[in-house]
């Protein structure tokens, strides 16, 4: 762990829930009975959580009693695939047979995506009722953990699918010094090569698609557009169909009383599905089918 590391930890836990965040940070890495674990990429956090082993009992029980993820841009199955390897470690090392875990009970969004994830179930909750507890069988949980899956290819009219390499000095070309070019190189590196996605090259404009779910695609624009062009739309949702897909999501970075008169006139079948806050200002996540 490095000290860059430790401090977005301890920023994360300053949530009123630790009066002593950075001394319970030292508790945890001091003791024989906890594991806590950091899950990094190209020196960039990621994933950071706590594993307790409270006793040693039949079955033996542990308790996942902190985790935290550093980026919301990773699609749910890349945060199943990753927790494969604690559910082994839990069964082969310790002889783990039953975890706990709580997560907030005013989010029942959470509770079903663990229970579909992992298998997990609820079996409870705390004394005030702000948690739920969870419980998870490792078996059944490894189980759920099925790989990450294929890098989507398909034939498409008007659609070259491209590789990383080949994209970056396209990347590079088209942003030129314009500070929107690191995020496009960012999210192309990070989709490529943590999420299977597959970039699109349009008439010389570059898309990049993911699976989210699988009949279900995130797309991304990876050069510079003034506006939804119908050409390399229909391209790109026609190759998408092909590959499997049966709806797009996408983020719209605009003031949400614009969204609407953007939306209407570049793209009048999708859907708003929700409003979020971003370091650079609020977007939209929206929706088309296919």
């Amino acid at each position: 762990m490095t000290p860059g590391d430790r401090d977005a930890i301890i920023a994360a836990m300053q949530d009123g829930v630790y009066l002593d965040p950075d001394g319970r940070l030292e508790s945890w890495w001091r003791n024989p009975v906890v594991w806590p674990l950091v899950l990094e990429w190209l020196g960039r956090l990621l994933q950071f959580n706590v594993v307790q082993f409270p006793d040693r009992g039949d079955p033996v029980e542990a308790r996942d009693v902190f985790t935290r993820h550093f980026t919301s841009e990773r699609p749910h199955w890349f945060w199943r695939e990753c927790q494969a390897v604690l559910w082994r470690r839990l069964l082969n090392e310790v002889g783990v047979t039953r975890l706990i875990g709580y997560v907030r009970s005013d989010r029942p969004d959470w509770i079903e995506r663990l229970q579909g994830l992992y298998g997990g179930r609820e079996v409870g909750r705390t004394v005030t009722g702000s948690a739920a507890r969870m419980e998870y069988d490792p078996k059944i949980a490894l189980a759920a953990c099925t790989g990450w899956p294929r890098r989507r290819s398909a034939h498409g009219d008007g659609v070259r699918e491209i590789t990383l390499d080949e994209a970056l000095p396209m990347i590079e070309a088209a942003w030129g010094e314009r500070p929107r070019k690191a995020e496009a190189l960012r999210i192309a590196e990070d989709w490529w090569s943590l999420d299977s996605a597959t970039i699109l090259e349009v008439s010389g404009h570059l898309r990049i698609l993911r699976e989210r779910f699988p009949e279900e695609a995130r797309l991304a624009v990876l050069t510079p557009m003034p506006r939804v062009l119908p050409e390399i739309k229909s391209a790109v949702q026609g190759w998408a169909h092909a590959a499997g897909y049966r709806r797009i999501t996408g983020i719209v970075p605009v003031a949400p009383e614009r969204a609407t008169h953007i939306l209407e006139r570049d793209q009048p079948k999708a859907r708003i599905v929700r409003q979020f806050s971003t370091p650079d200002g609020d977007v939209l996540e929206v929706s088309e089918d296919l």
